[in-house]
């Protein structure tokens, strides 16, 4: 009589799959010298703000028409007095927002409504701010 794959297994390793550990050998403080170095520096959450960007007017608006019910928030300058990349600071304001976008000539598209937290991002950079903005 033939036996069942039950029978057949080789139950000499004690229920263990692995012979020993291949992290056994690592120092256990290894990485807890590194863990303050995890997270956000000093430096990153520092206000940035600068005295040429006073004079610097984004309008914050928040749509809806023509992108199939999604809501977006619309960050513009109608001046088109930004004089450094419009999308080195999409960029910037996407990942600190931690939301999708894109940009055009003068404006920022960020995915979802944050009106609320664009207009705090942007003040603490010094610039002014118009528009549908309730801080």
């Amino acid at each position: 009589m033939k036996k069942s794959r039950r029978q057949q297994k080789d139950n000499s390793s004690n229920g263990n799959d692995f012979p020993t550990n291949p992290f056994d050998g690592l120092d256990p403080g290894l990485f807890a010298e590194r863990s303050d170095d995890i997270g956000v520096s000093e430096n990153a959450t520092a206000n940035t703000g600068n005295s040429n960007n006073k004079h610097i007017t984004f309008y914050i608006r928040r749509e809806k028409k023509g992108r199939a019910g999604k809501v977006v928030t619309l960050i513009s300058n109608p001046n088109g007095d930004y004089q450094d990349s419009i999308t080195d600071l999409a960029r910037d304001l996407r990942k600190s927002l931690g939301t999708g976008g894109t940009c055009t000539k003068d404006n920022i598209e960020l995915q979802g409504d944050h009106r609320r937290a664009c207009a705090e991002w942007l003040q603490n950079r010094g610039y002014k701010l118009k528009g549908e903005v309730d801080i």
